[in-house]
């Protein structure tokens, strides 16, 4: 597993993180979730070595993140953060190939490409391999940089880490289903992968999260089932909603019903 123990990150005077401790354990989706500003993308980035902690620490695989070189940990662990800025005229075929970085000697080996075009056929865009980036959509360009962070721990050997940042967001609600499917099932059918994912949409973490983490205010609030954490109480206290819970017609979890004319929104707007 992959786990942050009581990990504090500070931005001059205020804790962006405060002594927050989760784990993201193979064989499962851990979905971050929480308001604007509470701290789930710095949790993510400290858990991906990005963002190192003022206080605490981060293990990996049972071993202290920064015992790991860069290398090795790339080799395991691959990140899909919000945004990803590149302008560059390089084919989608190319870009996921840049997933393969940390396991390249001089070039790219005909494994590799293969790589490439499995995770491209895993979200399904293997058609795609030749169009240049730049003209893809947002939603598309999202799919690609899944298909890059899948081939670089295509080949890990042991335990595996995907952290994704928001990575439904510019998908239409078929794509979203599908990408969360995916982790779904990389998670669970190759039980060596912990899949870390921020979400904004409570519904979607229901269905596809083994266990959610509710954050506010840069602190851990709630931590569990679904069915556990995501209760009416817990919506208006770190949500500030109105909400019903309600039993899904068609599986065995929570569905969240926001209520219309929201009090506890409007009080906020005024």
């Amino acid at each position: 597993m992959i786990a942050a123990e009581t990990v504090t990150v500070r931005a001059g005077d205020r804790a962006l993180l405060d002594r927050v401790s989760v784990e993201a354990r193979c064989g499962e989706v851990l979905a971050i979730l929480g308001p604007n500003g509470a701290g789930k993308s710095t949790l993510l980035r400290a858990l991906s070595g990005e963002r190192e902690p003022d206080a605490g620490r981060v293990c990996m695989g049972g071993r202290r993140l920064s015992a790991w070189t860069l290398v090795e940990r790339a080799r395991v662990r691959a990140v899909v953060p919000q945004e990803s800025a590149l302008a560059f005229p390089l084919s989608v075929l190319d870009v996921v190939l840049m997933g393969r970085t940390p396991h390249v000697q001089r070039r790219e080996t005909v494994h590799d490409e293969h790589v490439g075009w499995l995770a491209l056929q895993a979200v399904g865009l293997s058609t795609f391999a030749t169009r240049r980036y730049p003209t893809l959509s947002g939603g598309e360009k999202q799919r690609v940089h899944l298909a890059r962070a899948l081939a670089q721990i295509w080949d890990a050997r042991g335990e595996r880490y995907l952290l994704l940042d928001e990575p439904t967001s510019g998908l239409d609600i078929a794509r979203q289903h599908e990408a969360l499917s995916l982790l779904r099932r990389l998670a669970h059918d190759l039980s060596r992968t912990a899949v870390a994912v921020v979400l904004h949409d409570l519904n979607l973490a229901a269905q596809y999260a083994d266990r959610i983490l509710l954050m506010r205010g840069g602190q851990a609030i709630a931590c569990g089932n679904p069915t556990v954490v995501l209760t009416e109480e817990n919506l208006r206290r770190i949500f500030g909603v109105e909400a019903v819970i309600v039993p899904h017609p068609r599986a065995a979890l929570p569905l969240v019903v926001p209520l219309s004319g929201n009090a506890l929104a409007m009080e906020k707007i005024e």
